[in-house]
Protein backbone atom coordinates (compact mmCIF):
# COMPACT_ATOMS: atom_id res chain seq x y z
CA UNK A 1 0.00 0.00 0.00
CA UNK A 2 2.74 2.23 -0.39
CA UNK A 3 2.27 5.66 -1.20
CA UNK A 4 -1.90 4.85 -1.78
CA UNK A 5 -4.37 7.28 -1.20
CA UNK A 6 -7.01 6.57 1.51
CA UNK A 7 -8.40 10.41 1.62
CA UNK A 8 -12.04 9.63 2.87
CA UNK A 9 -11.62 5.87 3.21
CA UNK A 10 -13.01 4.27 6.48
CA UNK A 11 -10.45 2.64 8.84
CA UNK A 12 -12.11 1.81 11.71
CA UNK A 13 -11.55 -1.18 13.85
CA UNK A 14 -8.45 -1.31 11.87
CA UNK A 15 -4.58 -0.95 13.20
CA UNK A 16 -2.34 1.93 11.73
CA UNK A 17 0.80 1.70 13.13
CA UNK A 18 2.44 -0.60 10.24
CA UNK A 19 0.16 1.79 7.07
CA UNK A 20 1.86 4.80 9.07
CA UNK A 21 5.31 3.84 8.20
CA UNK A 22 3.92 3.59 4.52
CA UNK A 23 3.82 7.63 3.94
CA UNK A 24 -0.10 6.73 3.03
CA UNK A 25 -2.72 9.77 2.99
CA UNK A 26 -5.02 9.68 5.67
CA UNK A 27 -5.70 13.38 5.81
CA UNK A 28 -9.74 12.96 5.75
CA UNK A 29 -10.10 9.13 6.56
CA UNK A 30 -12.33 7.81 9.42
CA UNK A 31 -10.29 6.40 12.04
CA UNK A 32 -10.35 5.50 15.45
CA UNK A 33 -8.61 8.58 16.37
CA UNK A 34 -10.53 11.93 16.55
CA UNK A 35 -10.68 14.14 13.76
CA UNK A 36 -10.65 17.85 14.23
CA UNK A 37 -11.47 19.14 17.81
CA UNK A 38 -12.79 16.27 20.37
CA UNK A 39 -16.07 16.82 22.22
CA UNK A 40 -13.91 16.53 25.35
CA UNK A 41 -11.79 19.42 24.37
CA UNK A 42 -14.41 22.02 24.11
CA UNK A 43 -13.99 24.51 26.92
CA UNK A 44 -17.70 24.40 28.14
CA UNK A 45 -19.27 20.80 28.42
CA UNK A 46 -21.76 20.20 25.24
CA UNK A 47 -24.94 19.94 27.28
CA UNK A 48 -24.51 23.29 28.43
CA UNK A 49 -24.06 24.64 25.11
CA UNK A 50 -26.91 23.31 23.69
CA UNK A 51 -28.79 24.58 26.61
CA UNK A 52 -27.34 28.24 25.74
CA UNK A 53 -28.04 27.30 21.92
CA UNK A 54 -31.88 26.80 22.22
CA UNK A 55 -32.29 29.80 24.73
CA UNK A 56 -30.23 31.75 21.76
CA UNK A 57 -33.32 30.65 19.58
CA UNK A 58 -36.28 31.03 21.76
CA UNK A 59 -34.76 34.95 22.41
CA UNK A 60 -34.03 35.48 18.59
CA UNK A 61 -30.64 36.05 19.87
CA UNK A 62 -30.77 38.35 22.57
CA UNK A 63 -29.94 35.66 25.43
CA UNK A 64 -27.58 32.49 25.55
CA UNK A 65 -25.07 31.87 22.51
CA UNK A 66 -25.34 29.79 19.00
CA UNK A 67 -24.07 26.52 19.10
CA UNK A 68 -20.78 26.20 17.02
CA UNK A 69 -19.67 22.66 16.29
CA UNK A 70 -17.69 23.59 13.10
CA UNK A 71 -14.78 21.13 12.79
CA UNK A 72 -15.82 18.90 15.83
CA UNK A 73 -15.49 14.59 15.87
CA UNK A 74 -19.12 14.42 17.22
CA UNK A 75 -18.81 10.46 16.75
CA UNK A 76 -18.36 9.69 20.70
CA UNK A 77 -21.45 10.87 21.43
CA UNK A 78 -22.90 7.61 18.56
CA UNK A 79 -26.42 9.48 19.27
CA UNK A 80 -28.23 12.57 19.18
CA UNK A 81 -31.54 11.59 18.24
CA UNK A 82 -34.42 13.74 18.59
CA UNK A 83 -32.31 16.24 19.60
CA UNK A 84 -33.11 20.36 19.14
CA UNK A 85 -30.16 21.97 16.93
CA UNK A 86 -32.32 24.55 14.78
CA UNK A 87 -30.23 27.23 13.31
CA UNK A 88 -26.69 25.88 14.45
CA UNK A 89 -23.31 25.96 12.53
CA UNK A 90 -21.18 22.78 12.00
CA UNK A 91 -18.89 23.38 8.93
CA UNK A 92 -17.07 20.53 8.38
CA UNK A 93 -18.59 18.67 11.38
CA UNK A 94 -18.00 14.41 11.82
CA UNK A 95 -21.43 12.61 12.33
CA UNK A 96 -20.39 9.74 10.75
CA UNK A 97 -22.35 6.49 11.92
CA UNK A 98 -24.73 8.48 14.66
CA UNK A 99 -27.90 8.14 15.32
CA UNK A 100 -29.67 11.30 14.19
CA UNK A 101 -33.39 9.91 14.35
CA UNK A 102 -35.89 13.02 14.06
CA UNK A 103 -33.37 14.81 14.58
CA UNK A 104 -33.95 18.62 14.14
CA UNK A 105 -31.89 20.80 11.95
CA UNK A 106 -33.74 23.27 10.93
CA UNK A 107 -32.11 26.65 9.32
CA UNK A 108 -28.21 25.56 10.18
CA UNK A 109 -25.08 25.81 8.21
CA UNK A 110 -23.16 22.54 8.06
CA UNK A 111 -21.36 22.77 4.66
CA UNK A 112 -18.75 19.77 4.06
CA UNK A 113 -19.88 17.53 7.16
CA UNK A 114 -19.51 13.80 7.37
CA UNK A 115 -23.02 12.43 7.58
CA UNK A 116 -21.78 8.90 6.08
CA UNK A 117 -23.85 5.60 7.29
CA UNK A 118 -26.05 8.20 9.68
CA UNK A 119 -29.53 7.08 10.83
CA UNK A 120 -30.85 10.56 10.00
CA UNK A 121 -35.02 8.85 9.11
CA UNK A 122 -37.84 11.65 9.69
CA UNK A 123 -35.26 14.47 10.69
CA UNK A 124 -36.17 17.85 10.11
CA UNK A 125 -33.45 19.27 7.82
CA UNK A 126 -35.62 22.46 6.41
CA UNK A 127 -33.76 25.41 5.15
CA UNK A 128 -30.76 24.07 5.94
CA UNK A 129 -27.19 24.23 3.92
CA UNK A 130 -25.73 21.23 3.34
CA UNK A 131 -23.17 22.17 0.82
CA UNK A 132 -20.25 19.51 -0.37
CA UNK A 133 -22.03 16.93 2.47
CA UNK A 134 -21.42 13.04 2.17
CA UNK A 135 -24.42 11.34 2.78
CA UNK A 136 -22.98 8.64 1.26
CA UNK A 137 -25.10 5.11 2.74
CA UNK A 138 -26.94 6.95 4.68
CA UNK A 139 -30.54 6.54 5.84
CA UNK A 140 -32.53 9.72 5.62
CA UNK A 141 -36.27 8.06 4.83
CA UNK A 142 -39.08 10.59 5.02
CA UNK A 143 -36.87 13.19 5.87
CA UNK A 144 -37.96 17.09 5.45
CA UNK A 145 -35.92 18.68 3.10
CA UNK A 146 -38.88 21.69 2.26
CA UNK A 147 -38.24 25.19 2.41
CA UNK A 148 -38.23 27.63 4.62
CA UNK A 149 -40.09 30.94 4.76
CA UNK A 150 -39.05 33.99 7.07
CA UNK A 151 -40.74 37.02 7.65
CA UNK A 152 -43.92 38.61 6.46
CA UNK A 153 -45.51 39.28 3.23
CA UNK A 154 -43.29 42.07 1.59
CA UNK A 155 -39.80 42.81 0.39
CA UNK A 156 -38.25 41.53 3.70
CA UNK A 157 -39.74 37.87 3.24
CA UNK A 158 -37.42 35.40 2.58
CA UNK A 159 -37.84 32.02 1.04
CA UNK A 160 -34.85 29.40 2.19
CA UNK A 161 -34.98 25.56 0.02
CA UNK A 162 -32.37 22.81 1.38
CA UNK A 163 -29.18 23.33 -0.37
CA UNK A 164 -27.43 20.05 -0.83
CA UNK A 165 -24.84 21.39 -4.11
CA UNK A 166 -22.40 19.02 -4.33
CA UNK A 167 -23.37 17.00 -1.50
CA UNK A 168 -22.24 13.20 -2.21
CA UNK A 169 -25.58 10.79 -1.93
CA UNK A 170 -24.58 7.52 -3.05
CA UNK A 171 -26.72 4.46 -2.38
CA UNK A 172 -28.39 6.82 0.17
CA UNK A 173 -32.09 5.66 1.30
CA UNK A 174 -34.05 8.78 0.47
CA UNK A 175 -37.12 6.76 0.08
CA UNK A 176 -40.45 9.60 1.10
CA UNK A 177 -38.75 12.16 1.63
CA UNK A 178 -39.97 15.37 1.07
CA UNK A 179 -38.05 17.87 -0.66
CA UNK A 180 -39.71 20.30 -2.69
CA UNK A 181 -37.54 22.93 -4.16
CA UNK A 182 -34.04 21.68 -3.02
CA UNK A 183 -31.02 22.07 -4.89
CA UNK A 184 -28.96 19.45 -6.02
CA UNK A 185 -26.81 20.51 -7.88
CA UNK A 186 -23.23 19.02 -8.83
CA UNK A 187 -24.75 16.28 -6.65
CA UNK A 188 -23.97 12.82 -6.80
CA UNK A 189 -26.83 10.81 -6.52
CA UNK A 190 -25.79 7.48 -7.76
CA UNK A 191 -27.48 4.29 -6.47
CA UNK A 192 -29.79 6.00 -4.23
CA UNK A 193 -33.37 5.47 -3.77
CA UNK A 194 -35.76 8.34 -4.21
CA UNK A 195 -38.82 6.16 -4.10
CA UNK A 196 -41.66 8.02 -3.24
CA UNK A 197 -40.00 11.05 -2.95
CA UNK A 198 -41.16 14.58 -3.23
CA UNK A 199 -38.48 16.37 -5.26
CA UNK A 200 -40.86 18.79 -7.51
CA UNK A 201 -39.23 22.05 -8.52
CA UNK A 202 -35.66 20.55 -6.90
CA UNK A 203 -33.14 21.67 -9.27
CA UNK A 204 -30.95 18.63 -10.21
CA UNK A 205 -28.41 20.47 -12.76
CA UNK A 206 -25.43 19.00 -13.29
CA UNK A 207 -26.19 15.73 -10.75
CA UNK A 208 -25.28 12.82 -11.51
CA UNK A 209 -28.10 10.32 -11.41
CA UNK A 210 -26.75 6.74 -12.29
CA UNK A 211 -29.17 4.15 -11.52
CA UNK A 212 -30.96 6.17 -9.07
CA UNK A 213 -34.71 4.95 -7.90
CA UNK A 214 -37.36 7.74 -8.51
CA UNK A 215 -40.05 4.97 -8.47
CA UNK A 216 -43.52 6.70 -7.65
CA UNK A 217 -41.42 10.13 -7.25
CA UNK A 218 -43.54 13.57 -7.64
CA UNK A 219 -40.95 15.22 -9.88
CA UNK A 220 -43.31 18.12 -11.53
CA UNK A 221 -41.05 21.16 -12.28
CA UNK A 222 -37.49 19.26 -11.16
CA UNK A 223 -34.87 20.13 -13.13
CA UNK A 224 -33.89 16.62 -13.95
CA UNK A 225 -30.76 15.59 -16.22
CA UNK A 226 -31.63 14.92 -19.50
CA UNK A 227 -32.64 10.99 -20.18
CA UNK A 228 -29.83 10.47 -22.69
CA UNK A 229 -27.46 12.19 -20.58
CA UNK A 230 -24.41 9.33 -19.75
CA UNK A 231 -24.73 11.00 -16.02
CA UNK A 232 -28.73 10.53 -15.70
CA UNK A 233 -29.57 6.43 -15.64
CA UNK A 234 -33.04 5.45 -13.95
CA UNK A 235 -33.34 2.25 -12.09
CA UNK A 236 -36.19 0.61 -11.14
CA UNK A 237 -36.37 -0.76 -7.93
CA UNK A 238 -37.71 -4.40 -9.19
CA UNK A 239 -34.35 -4.82 -10.95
Amino acid sequence: LGGANLNHAILTNVVLSALREKNLDFSHAITDENIGRSVSDMDTPLAQQIDDHRLWVESSGTKGAQLDLTGVDLRSLKSLKQEKLTAIQAIGAKFFGMNLYQVQLQSAILARSDFRNCDMEEADLRGSSFKGCNFAHAVLKKTNCGPLLFGADGPAKRFHPCDFEDANFRYANLAGAQMKNAIFKGADLSYADLTGADIRDADFTGAIMKETILDDAQTEGATLPAADSPVFKLKAKAD
